[in-house]
């Protein structure tokens, strides 16, 4: 009798079998039964119990998706999946995240695509609802690289701004190892300030929303987005009187304003 070509049992996904998994989980029972149906989709898994594991992780590994839950200590999941997002490098495969959540809200789903998640699956969750997530992260992550634009874009990454790299590099003393630490630094503040605001309108904080618009303000008047900055500057204003629909309408004009601004800073070079 002839050996099988496969250790994996006959009727797993073909989508999903061999794929490697990075679980970021710090319950204990979640990640053993999440464990054991990775086994059953024949797929091999390492383990992580926070968000700061997790991006360490990724960094030293190959990894063909993320389960990420989304409350974990250290660094949550969505601080955690922003800085693997800005730290993806221009032009790479994206690694597709799916998030483990409790939250069923239309707000929480939002506050885990605005990470730059794929998809999220809320707790308890069913194997077969978990497969299903995984293999629309796989599809999304295929059809969006982490690409950059081309440099012409740089003028026109978002309406009324347009930055002016010469004088950046003026004020960095043409250090050009400074300018990439620049840039690397303002991708991860800028992707880690949207899913703060986003939870801070899902819990109409209002405090919080203003640091966090304010802290975004900072960053983003070192790169002369004037617009942008007028768009923190109302978030302020309406998070002080409690106007959270004006919030959010306001907040999804500064994350299309936001994102443009990061995909030019990519194009630098």
């Amino acid at each position: 009798m002839s050996t099988p070509a496969t250790q994996f049992p006959p009727d797993t996904d073909p989508d999903l079998r061999q794929r490697h998994v990075l679980l970021a989980d710090d319950q204990v029972i979640s990640a053993m039964i999440v464990g054991k149906w990775l086994g059953m989709l024949g797929c091999t898994m390492e383990r992580v119990e926070d968000g700061q594991q997790a991006v360490e992780r990724w960094q030293q590994g190959r990894f063909d998706l993320i389960l990420m839950d989304v409350k974990m200590p250290v660094l949550d999941g969505l601080e955690a999946t922003a800085r693997i997002r800005a730290l993806e490098p221009a032009g790479s495969a994206r690694t597709p995240i799916v998030a483990l959540t409790a939250g069923a809200s239309p707000q929480d789903r939002d506050s885990c695509l605005a990470a730059g998640m794929d998809t999220h699956t809320v707790k308890p969750t069913t194997l077969e609802t978990l497969a299903a997530a995984m293999r629309e992260a796989l599809r999304l992550a295929a059809s969006t690289a982490a690409a950059a634009p081309p440099q012409a874009a740089l003028s026109e990454a978002a309406p009324g701004w347009a930055m002016d790299l010469e004088r950046l590099r003026e004020n960095l003393g043409h250090d050009e190892e400074l300018l990439t630490e620049f840039i690397e630094a303002m991708q991860i503040e800028l992707s880690l300030r949207l899913p703060r605001l986003h939870a801070a309108r899902q819990a109409t904080d209002a405090r919080q929303s203003q640091e966090q618009a304010h802290a975004l303000r900072g960053a983003l008047g070192s790169v002369g987005a004037e617009e942008a900055v007028a768009l923190t500057r109302a978030l302020e204003r309406e998070a002080g009187a409690g106007d959270w629909d004006a919030f959010g309408q306001t907040l999804a004009r500064l994350q299309t304003q936001v994102e443009a601004i990061r995909s030019a800073l990519a194009s630098v070079r």
